[in-house]
């Protein structure tokens, strides 16, 4: 099917993020600039992109991207992010680009991953490998949509199991970054398996209001 493109007008009303998000591990600081009390330790990203917040239009993408079966929506939301974060995401020298994985049994209902096409589409613009071999989700977890930040992280320990990263630069990317759980324990098996660093990427970001909506 022929890619859509959102025309300009469309474009610039998407939701864009504030300044209060912190730039490394993508968490709501409070303040401009970071001073986050929770990306600290050797577990922590080194630097977090994310170009929209899930909001309204956004928010109707993605559910249609996800939800609807509407894979080559990949592209255009690609070229989203490309606009966005372009002049940030050219400074990134990854030597590769995983997407966050889906369990293979969820891979098997959903029939694809969203994040993995997501990823590809990323790869084609920084001209970096995407690798789908590294990151594996190992533990079949519940459903997140109804949990807070601490039950998240409990549901999702040791999810994950990272391979042949080993002085690596990661950009790791995923569609849509709730309170963060996810992506710290994919963070943490790709550090445990001494990645040199990891760079995360996200399309989009929810407010604390809308934590607990399904994402």
């Amino acid at each position: 099917m022929e890619e859509m493109q959102l025309c300009l007008a469309c474009r610039q009303g998407l939701p864009r993020l504030g300044q209060d998000i912190c730039p490394r591990c993508g968490h709501y600081s409070g303040q401009q600039g970071g001073g986050c009390p929770l990306c600290h330790g050797s577990d922590a990203p080194d630097v977090f992109y994310c170009a929209y917040l899930y909001e309204t239009a956004m928010m109707k993408l993605i559910h249609q991207f996800k939800y609807q079966d509407r894979p080559w929506l990949a592209g255009m939301l690609a070229d989203l992010i490309w606009i966005s974060l372009a002049d940030s995401l050219q400074w990134e020298e990854p030597d590769l680009i995983l997407p966050v994985p889906l369990h293979p049994w969820k891979l098997i209902a959903r029939r694809y991953n969203q994040s993995a096409l997501l990823a590809g589409e990323v790869a084609k613009r920084l001209h970096r490998p995407l690798v789908t071999n590294r990151l594996f989700r190992i533990r079949m977890t519940p459903s997140q949509s109804r949990l807070d930040r601490a039950a998240r992280q409990v549901n999702l320990k040791d999810a994950f199991r990272a391979q042949q990263v080993a002085g690596k630069a990661v950009l790791l990317v995923d569609d849509v970054m709730t309170t963060g759980a996810t992506l710290r324990e994919a963070t943490r098996a790709l550090k445990q398996a001494e990645a040199k660093r990891v760079a995360l990427l996200c399309l989009a970001r929810t407010t604390p209001e809308h934590h607990w909506q399904q994402t």
